[in-house]
């Protein structure tokens, strides 16, 4: 059995996950790999609680979760089942063939909703450690967040989480937990901070993602360590041409509680199984003691030195 440290949890699991750093200290998660039939749903079960609105290349839907007395079971067609209870994961791989989207899954999805049936919000943002304080990006698949993260490494600051960033709430203050050492950048974005993306693994086979280590034998520098949260920013990022300057603005209490709610992980499940009022109170309260600001940048990888610039000018204003 191994153990690993991910959005401050430690997962141990008698599946090796090599992107995953030790951990120490007693588990928190275990993930136990079962055979074909063990996650089997009784015959009278009743619908899926949920079903995705994404689709495989087949058409059918990427995802059922179906709600049980001692678990809650996330059925990903042909990928695998995952029964999630309050200490444990159970994961039985359904097809040899797309066992690469195991992790994936694993490290997205089932543990953004492990997070969330815990109490801990689970953002979809990248986050980096400014002064031994997180920035967040929220921002949704192909809105620049990763993009935006890389520009802060590659000025020296480290990565604190890509695509999903779990908050803790510590009295009056929302720490920021840390996720794993990669990023996940497209081709033209690697090669901008590399100088080469070829020879990278991509994230799926049939993808155009790579995947970029982050530490001494990669990309910029992690940190491990849970930051409170100085700013979270909303990216918008404007078509090339149609604007030159950087401009950021405060978001309205209701506009950030809503930003913060849609960029969500699991926002889709979050809503369906009726946990949205929960959220809509701890962000009520997330946007009262940290700034949610709309940044608004032009396209172009030339233009993100200037971002970095405009958002540490603009935490130094709310900080003084």
């Amino acid at each position: 059995m191994h153990l690993y440290r991910v959005y401050g949890l430690n997962l141990a699991s008698d599946r090796s996950l090599d992107r995953l750093r030790p951990g120490t200290g007693s588990p928190d998660l275990t993930l136990f790999l079962v055979g074909a039939g063990s996650t089997a749903l009784p015959p009278d079960t009743a619908d899926p609680a949920y079903v995705s609105p994404y689709r495989n290349a087949e058409g059918d839907t990427i995802l059922r979760l179906y709600r049980r007395d001692a678990d809650d079971l996330l059925r990903f067609t042909d990928v695998a089942d995952f029964a999630v209870g309050p200490s444990t994961i159970t994961c039985e791989p359904l097809d040899p063939r797309h066992d690469h989207r195991v992790d994936i899954y694993l490290l997205g999805t089932v543990l953004a909703f492990c997070l969330e049936r815990s109490g801990v919000p689970a953002l979809h943002a990248s986050a980096v450690s400014l002064e031994g304080r997180a920035v967040a990006f929220l921002s949704d698949t192909g809105a620049g967040k990763s993009a935006l993260a890389s520009a802060f490494m590659c000025a020296g600051d480290p990565l604190l989480t890509d695509d999903i960033l779990a908050i803790d709430r510590r009295d009056d203050r929302y720490m920021g937990r840390p996720g794993y050492a990669q990023v996940r950048l497209w081709p033209d974005q690697a090669r901008h901070v590399l100088g080469h993306y070829e020879d990278l693994e991509r994230v799926e086979p049939d993808g155009e993602k790579r995947v970029v280590g982050v530490g001494p034998d990669g990309f910029g520098a992690f940190d491990d360590c849970a930051r409170p949260i100085s700013c979270a920013y909303i990216p918008e990022r404007q078509p090339e041409g149609l604007a030159s300057e950087v401009t950021i603005a405060s978001a309205g209490p209701a506009e950030a509680v809503m930003a913060l709610i849609r960029n969500s992980f699991t926002a889709r499940i979050i809503h369906t199984l009726g946990w949205a009022p929960a959220r809509l109170r701890y962000f009520s309260d997330f946007v009262r003691a940290v700034p949610v600001r709309r940044l608004i940048y032009p396209s172009g990888f030339e233009h993100l030195p200037r971002v970095r610039d405009a958002v540490c000018q603009d935490l130094r204003r709310l900080e003084a």
